[in-house]
């Protein structure tokens, strides 16, 4: 099983310590998190909230997570890098293109992109994207930036986007995977079609085997295997029973901060009072170091 750490919301200033600590500590990867602004005035209701709002503070940090990826594989070698998620159809193919691939080249071909809609519609209309046709323009642009990720001369002709024979470069040796994120049907079935992977935050065994079981008939239906298919969740538990459960459910990939795994008593859980009061560097890395020792070692030994 893999296991990726998140670093939504932390401190730009801590970034290269807590990648340093999870890549001792034997996690998989790393994953940032992506929005471009928060509007004074949000209209747009947050779907995943019960009161339509963001969990967030205006000044909560979203580092540009292509440079944070080039900052981060310098002081590191094995982690790799993911989004989740960032907002691919609120961008232009060609921005996007170059950044990942850059960021894929100095890392050594340890990127990876995760990919959603979003939410946003200020988000879109500050950059001038159509919002309404971001489902569509999202398949159109996987199709295109995996086009230029090959470093060669390519043209395309397509609904939303056309060019003629140009290239990119300097482009990665290996064509960064794409992941998508979403439930809804449709967004299902576009993963199931073109995606290498699934990132799903559900955290709940039964919804998890029945999402599962639904993207394995997708994936069947359009000619697909399940091998080398990734299927990201949460799973907030020190327990390795829990663990195990996943991967058998089909589960590869699991996104966890550890230190909130830790936080059992009246001070640790005020320390992670987020967003006024989030949890400090030292409780983060004692999490890191912590979480390494009781569950990726054990899990990874008994495999």
């Amino acid at each position: 099983m893999e296991f990726y750490l998140p670093l939504a919301w932390t401190d730009p200033a801590h970034m290269l310590q807590l990648a340093t600590a999870a890549e001792d500590a034997g996690f998989t990867g790393i994953a940032f998190s992506d929005h471009m602004i928060y509007p004074e005035e949000l209209k747009s209701p947050y779907p995943y909230g019960n009161d339509g709002k963001p969990h967030w503070l205006p000044t909560t940090p979203f580092v540009d997570p292509w440079v944070a990826m080039g900052h981060v594989a310098a002081v590191t070698s094995r982690v790799r890098f993911v989004t989740n998620i960032f907002v691919l159809p609120s961008r232009d193919p060609f921005t996007v293109a170059k950044a990942v691939g850059t960021a894929a080249v100095l890392s050594n071909n340890r990127v990876s992109i995760g990919v959603g809609v979003g939410w946003m519609r200020e988000e879109y209309e500050v950059q001038q994207q159509d919002f309404a046709t971001r489902g569509e323009r999202c398949e159109e642009m996987i199709e295109v930036i995996r086009r230029l990720w090959t470093g060669e001369m390519v043209s395309y002709e397509g609904k939303h986007y056309s060019f003629p024979t140009l290239q990119m470069a300097p482009m990665p040796t290996e064509i960064p995977p794409v992941y998508m994120g979403g439930y809804a049907p449709a967004v299902r079935d576009r993963v199931a079609r073109i995606a290498d992977g699934w990132i799903s935050t559900n955290a709940d065994p039964e919804q998890l085997a029945n999402d599962w079981d639904d993207m394995k008939r997708r994936l069947d239906e359009h000619g697909r295997s399940t091998e080398g298919f990734r299927y990201f969740a949460v799973c907030p538990s020190l327990k390795l029973d829990d663990y195990k459960r996943r991967a058998d459910i089909g589960v590869t990939t699991i996104q966890s901060q550890p230190w909130t795994l830790f936080a059992n008593d009246e001070d640790a859980r005020s320390r992670l009072n987020w967003p006024k009061n989030p949890a400090s560097l030292e409780l983060r890395l004692e999490g890191i170091k912590r979480f390494g020792e009781v569950v990726i070692g054990p899990l990874k030994d008994a495999s």
